[in-house]
């Protein structure tokens, strides 16, 4: 089994009139030091329970997808809205924009009314909507790049929808008792970051040279 980590869950829940925090996740520290540090450093390919044998190219992450249907099920599939909305996520993904606000205050001014106007009576969602769907095009157009390597993509089903027969998908992962073994059966840990971090750094420059 690939399942080596394991958390003890406190219950935080309060009394029935009051909001119900956040779970918190709790680990000894005899625990992490004997599982945890073990995960995360360099294990020979024969001592890795998930994978036997090394993967030339990896990609771990969603296509955004099933996100996506249901913000496009809250408009009921309007083709322009979906148009309109397309076409701003290209924009922004190539854009010197860092976030959804700056992106927008610097659009034409006609634009950006019929954004606001959008949002304001149909789509309230549409900034986030408009984040999955700028990343979704960024993460397709990058392993439509990586095919001719026969990458292995461990994510959602409706990857299929994208991917030809020479690129393999593996359901998704557990970050804690599957990801590591992962990184450490691949050669090329492929990363293409949400674009809810566009320019920020992701945990994966750490995650990976520590498997």
């Amino acid at each position: 089994s690939c399942s080596l980590f394991k958390v003890t869950r406190l219950n935080t829940s309060g009394p029935s009139n009051k909001p119900t925090k956040p779970e918190i996740i709790a680990v000894g520290k005899r625990y992490l030091r004997k599982k945890y540090t073990f995960l995360f450093k360099k294990t020979p390919i024969h001592l890795n329970p998930c994978f036997n044998r090394v993967m030339d190219v990896s990609f771990v992450g969603n296509s955004n997808q099933n996100i996506l249907t249901k913000h496009y099920t809250f408009i009921n599939y309007d083709r322009d809205i979906i148009a309109f909305l397309n076409r701003l996520s290209l924009n922004f993904l190539y854009s010197d924009a860092g976030d959804i606000s700056t992106f927008i205050s610097g659009l034409p001014p006609e634009e950006r009314q019929t954004y606001h106007r959008i949002k304001s009576t149909r789509f309230e969602t549409i900034d986030t909507a408009l984040t999955w769907r700028a990343t979704q095009i960024y993460r397709v157009g990058c392993i439509k790049e990586l095919e001719f390597f026969s990458p292995h993509i461990f994510g959602d089903a409706a990857w299929s929808n994208y991917l030809n027969g020479r690129t393999r998908l593996h359901p998704e992962v557990n970050y804690y008792n599957e990801l590591p073994f992962v990184y450490n059966a691949t050669k090329v840990n492929f990363n293409a970051t949400s674009l809810q971090m566009k320019g920020a750094v992701n945990q994966r420059v750490f995650d990976v040279p520590a498997t």
